[in-house]
Parts: structure tokens; sequence; C-alpha cells
């Protein structure tokens, strides 16, 4: 297996899957009537419900919407300020957009629908997501060449993640606990769309700083819009990207760690170079 995309092997249970069959929640905002009067939610129990919980589920008369991964503070405040509110105006306002990277639907049973078997990778402090292969391959190579006490690195194929329940939760056990994530696209916004408008929610939410490029030699701005690192960044990595080799993989991690973690490991002026021997 791949040093890069491996790390340490774990057990690793769909964890979306056991909390919202097992620990969700339910906010229950509705209105219903008793004379004139329309009916609040009681603030006192969402803020109950949503004490210990890390899955939740908005129950409404015109739908259901589960919510994972609830597991900062922020989360939360965003939900009882939604909850506040609902209860201040008697009536349902609009879902938090805070959140909205959240959502995910309920999962089928395994007496429903077929069983998935989740990416086992630890956490990383820098992880990069790609369509290609290679890209992969000279990560892993370029991994025993950094230096003693370099942030830690992953690296995987965005193929392994075309089931929407293991994207979610890869999301969820890795994605989220990253400091810098790097998405290499081919086929342009379009063809990841969904997954990539999550990956950019959950980075505004984590402060993870997310680097958006295309997986060829031409500029995208619909990925450079969902960056959340000042494009220069995004540019020189992606210069980098694209002259291709160990050596350049070993300095784009480097500048990485230095731009966008500050460890200082990148080395002044820097620069990508073109033909390197890998």
């Amino acid at each position: 297996m791949k040093a890069a995309e491996r790390g340490d092997q774990r057990t690793n249970s769909p964890r979306l899957e056991s909390k919202a069959k097992g620990r969700a929640a339910k906010v229950l905002a509705g209105k219903r009537t008793t004379g004139n009067r329309p009916h609040r939610p009681a603030l006192s129990a969402l803020l109950k419900t949503f004490s210990a919980a890390s899955s939740g589920c908005i129950v409404t008369p015109q739908e259901q919407t589960w919510y994972g991964r609830l597991t900062t503070q922020e989360d939360y405040a965003v939900l009882l300020a939604w909850a506040r509110r609902c209860r201040e105006q008697g009536r349902l306002q609009p879902l938090p957009m805070e959140l909205e990277h959240l959502r995910f639907e309920r999962w089928a049973g395994e007496e429903e629908g077929e069983p998935f078997q989740p990416v086992v990778q630890d956490p990383a402090d820098i992880v990069l997501l790609t369509a290609a292969d290679t890209e992969v391959l000279t990560w892993s190579a370029a991994v025993p060449r950094l230096p003693e006490g370099f942030p830690s690195v992953r690296a995987l194929n965005l193929d392994r993640l075309r089931d929407r329940r293991v994207f979610d939760a890869y999301l969820d056990d890795v994605l989220q606990d990253s400091r810098v994530l790097v998405v290499r696209v081919l086929g342009g916004l379009g063809y990841w769309r969904e997954q990539l408008e999550a990956i950019h929610l959950l980075a505004r939410a984590h402060g993870i700083a997310l680097v958006c490029l295309p997986g060829d030699a031409q500029p995208d701005p619909d990925l450079a819009a969902l960056c959340t690192v000042p494009l220069p960044a995004a540019d020189r990595t992606w210069h980098y990207f694209t002259q291709g080799g160990v050596s350049n993989s070993v300095a784009v991690l480097r500048y990485l760690s230095d731009a966008l973690l500050g460890t200082g490991r990148a080395g002044p002026g820097h620069v990508a170079r073109r033909l390197l021997a890998t």
C-alpha cells in the first residue's frame, strides 16, 4: 500500500451511520395553533437535546434535515441561534447556511442497501486529493525525503471517494482534522461539484487552508474561487504540480508547510524547477 495514502492502520467504522441511527437528536420546529396563537418550540428543550449528541435531525412539516459532525461549539451556536430566531418569529426560518456542509442523507440500513467500506486512513496536517495516481505515488516518494518532525502527510485518489457515503465518512474521519488540503480535479468544478462545495464549507468552518487546483496546466477560475488561501499561494502550489516530479513534490510540501503552517521549511526563494530527476 502506498505510504502517503496508507497512514496508520486502525479500525474505522462509519461514524455518521452509527450516530444517525443510535445518537441522533431531533429538533422539532413546526407551526401549529392553539386558538389563534402559534406554537413556539421550547428553547430549553433544544438546549438539552443538543448538549451531547454529535448528529441531529431537524424535522419540519416539509422535510427532515440531517446534520452530522457537530463537533465544535460554533456548530451548536449556529443551531441554537436558528432555533431562537424560529421562536422569536413564531414560524420556521430558513435553515442555517453555515451548517450546509454538515448535511447528509440518512443512509440505508444493511437490509435496505449495500454495505460500504470506508477509507482507512489517519488524519494528517497536509492532505492531497487528486485524480492522478502518479501524484499519489510522487507524494509517497517525497515523504521519506522530508526532514524529521515534518507535518504529517496523506494522499488519496479521488476515485476512492465516488460513493457519497464513503466521501461523507472520509470528510468526518480525515478531512475535518486536516490543516492544509490540496484538491486537484480534472474536468473542472462540474466533475465534482457537490463534494468540492462540501469541502469548501468544511474548510471555512474549521479554518482549513484549502487549495483547489485544476488537474492540468489550464487555469480554472471556478476552482480558484473555492480556495481559502491567497491566490498567489494557490498559484505557486499549482506551478509546483505542473512541473511534476518527486523533487517538486518535496518542494511543494515544504512550501505548504512554510507558507500555510508557518514552519519555515521551504527555504528562501525556493521555486519550482523544470525537468527534475525523480
